[in-house]
């Protein structure tokens, strides 16, 4: 498993794409989520919209930021984003 810096580094270089990092990490959590349920909503579209768009930036030459990449999940404690439950 990669660390978080080394993704990030991975993505800004083009090693990998955002997208390819987002899409790994829901396989992950689908693979893995059942038994522990530590996710409970998935923006899963959202991810991949998101993940779409850094990438655009990135090609396009700009530098999206040291952590730009690198996905994450938000605990629910409080109101996260518009749209979700």
């Amino acid at each position: 498993m990669k660390s978080v810096i080394e993704i990030a580094e991975a993505v800004r270089s083009g090693q990998t794409t955002a997208r390819q990092m987002v899409e790994q990490c829901l396989e992950e959590i689908e693979q893995n989520n059942g038994p522990i349920n530590a996710f409970v909503y998935l923006d899963k579209q959202g991810a991949l919209a998101a993940a779409d768009a850094l990438d655009q930036r990135i090609a396009n030459g700009e530098d999206p930021g040291p952590m730009a990449g690198v996905p994450f999940g938000i605990k629910d404690l409080r109101d996260t984003c518009a749209g979700m439950p």
